[in-house]
């Protein structure tokens, strides 16, 4: 008789995968066959569909919205989510989100951006726009102060 490679437990003679049952669901070898497998199936369009539609209609089912709700409020989620919310985690969502969002308006432009958004009142889409042209105005500035200085062989102030 042989062992399980993990927890040393006896297999039977007619075990060929080296595991016991609870060590095999957990192995790596189980775990790369299993999303092999996975993978393979998922390839289905008729599959993919099938799931889709179960799982649309596991969602819409009676009660799924109520018993979320209630599982959420007996588990006092929110204050398990905010209890990780400090100061210094709040400003860096602020800043990923900004650099989202503002990732159209060069960072050096973002300033005026917002002074032009919200003291002058233009629309974002008109901020946008006088921003992109003084961004095409300082760039076109700065190529020629480039090639000035390669032609002078060192860059003028």
């Amino acid at each position: 008789m042989s062992q399980c490679v993990v927890c040393s437990k006896e297999l039977s003679r007619r075990n060929t995968i080296g595991y016991c049952r609870p060590c095999w669901a957990k192995s790596p070898e189980k775990r790369a066959k299993t999303a092999k497998a996975m993978v393979r199936r998922w390839q289905d369009p008729e599959l993919r569909s099938r799931m889709r539609e179960a799982g649309i209609a596991n969602l819409n089912g009676p009660g799924v919205r109520d018993r979320a709700i209630a599982s959420i409020k007996a588990r006092r989620s929110w204050e398990v989510a905010s209890a990780h919310l400090t100061p210094e985690v709040r400003a860096k969502a602020v800043r990923r989100s900004l650099e989202t969002k503002l990732a159209h308006i060069p960072r050096e432009l973002r300033a005026e951006y917002k002074r032009l958004t919200r003291k002058k009142k233009f629309s974002a889409a008109e901020a946008a726009e006088f921003i992109r042209n003084q961004h095409e105005r300082d760039m076109a500035q700065f190529r020629a102060k480039i090639l000035r200085g390669v032609g002078d062989g060192h860059l003028h102030d």
